[in-house]
């Protein structure tokens, strides 16, 4: 059981994260202080550096954070379809994309900061492109996807769509809308292409339907 000064750490710990991401919807990272941040958050400057760090750590851990908002809906995806991993590869896009347009310009200051940081907590090691590994393993053990490809590399190359269509959002050549239709389609082209016969049909008329939305998306920019 986590006991009270550990809770207190956490909430504390939130509220720093929290007024980060506020200032960072009206500053760039390099205008934010961690006085502004203390003052923000009700908590001392040196608080902020005990319990989350320096400027650059903030900025990974509020990207940790959307993590971590995916890892709770892939639990919950869990115990409502006992682990669809298509449902799953689809959530792990939709769920991180809704979480940054949330606070969409905050996030893109984050995201150009910490462009292609792939170990977003700075310490675990973690490596977003696992989660995907994980649905496309699935996927071959349930006869979705082919098993002749190696999930690890499926994993990676999904992620690695999502990054670039990340990067386009983050420096404003997209807007929220394009970037959830640029990494929808990078998921789909991965499963169209290596889906076994029984599942390719459908993947591939989905992503023909997405091809004409990205078409206009093109045209828009």
């Amino acid at each position: 059981m986590v006991g009270l000064r550990e809770k207190n750490k956490a909430l504390r710990r939130e509220a720093i994260l929290d007024a980060t991401l506020q200032l960072l919807g009206k500053h760039d990272p390099s205008e934010i202080t961690t006085s502004q941040i203390a003052a923000r958050a009700d908590v001392s400057p040196a608080t902020v550096f005990n319990l989350v760090g320096t400027r650059e750590q903030l900025l990974v851990a509020l990207g940790a954070r959307v993590v971590e908002t995916i890892l709770d809906a892939l639990t919950e995806l869990e115990k409502q379809t006992g682990g669809d991993p298509i449902a799953a590869a689809r959530l792990i896009v939709d769920v991180s994309v809704a979480a940054f347009a949330v606070e969409s310009t905050a996030y893109r200051r984050v995201v150009a900061e910490i462009v292609y940081r792939h170990d977003v907590d700075g310490s675990s090691g973690f490596d977003p492109a696992r989660l995907q590994e994980a649905a496309m393993h699935d996927a071959q053990e349930r006869g979705i996807v082919d098993a002749r490809f190696d999930p690890a590399g499926l994993g990676k190359q999904i992620y690695a769509s999502y990054s670039a269509a990340m990067l386009r959002w983050s420096v404003g050549k997209i807007d929220d809308a394009g970037f959830l239709i640029l990494a929808r389609h990078g998921l789909l082209a991965v499963l169209a292409a290596t889906a076994t016969d029984d599942h390719r049909d459908a993947f591939c008329n989905e992503l023909v339907g997405l091809s004409a939305c990205l078409a206009e998306l093109s045209q828009a920019n």
